[in-house]
């Protein structure tokens, strides 16, 4: 868990950074690409795992 929070906190840095109306550099538009990517991926595991939890009796993810 700890590991998931550290990364979160980067990631909500990177997304808070700047407004809406800003312009992102070429890096910053490679880096929410692949955050986007990574959430993509990643949400439909996190149904599969809560589905599983749920089936053995205990608290499902909470998403």
């Amino acid at each position: 868990m700890q590991g998931l929070e550290a990364t979160w906190r980067i990631i909500e840095e990177r997304l808070l950074r700047g407004s809406s109306a800003d312009a992102l550099t070429a890096d910053e538009s490679e880096a929410l690409q692949t955050i986007w990517g990574l959430l993509d991926h990643d949400l439909p595991h996190a149904g599969q795992l809560s589905l599983l939890l749920r089936a053995t009796g205990l608290p499902g993810a909470g998403i």
